[in-house]
């Protein structure tokens, strides 16, 4: 295959990712822990699906021709993560959003 199929099937699934999974800046830069989403699920993903989603998107910067185009995703992606660290008596990242926009989980 040529680098440009597969740079082409790279920005075919992170299309995906982006229009199936990715809540917007309006939601905090946040993702969907799976699509479509069940009655069960909590609201967001949890940082594991987070992080997966920020190293895709830093990828993508790596592509020729569109690569330049995704550094402020990847900037982004980052400053979202950064939503799941949570100060206090054990200092850390929880692998659920603290409060206020979830209920925390293990450090």
């Amino acid at each position: 295959m040529s680098p440009t199929m597969w740079a082409d099937r790279a920005t075919n699934a992170y299309d995906a990712l982006q229009t199936h999974r990715y809540e917007g800046a309006d939601q905090h830069g946040l993702y969907l822990e799976r699509t479509p989403r069940q009655a069960t699920d909590r609201e967001h993903s949890y940082l594991w699906p987070m992080r997966e989603a920020t190293a895709a998107t830093v990828d993508m910067q790596q592509l020729p021709r569109t690569g330049p185009v995704h550094r402020p995703d990847a900037a982004e992606r980052f400053d979202t993560i950064e939503l799941n660290f949570a100060p206090g008596g054990r200092p850390g990242y929880q692998s659920y959003l603290p409060a206020p926009l979830g209920t925390g989980g293990d450090v």
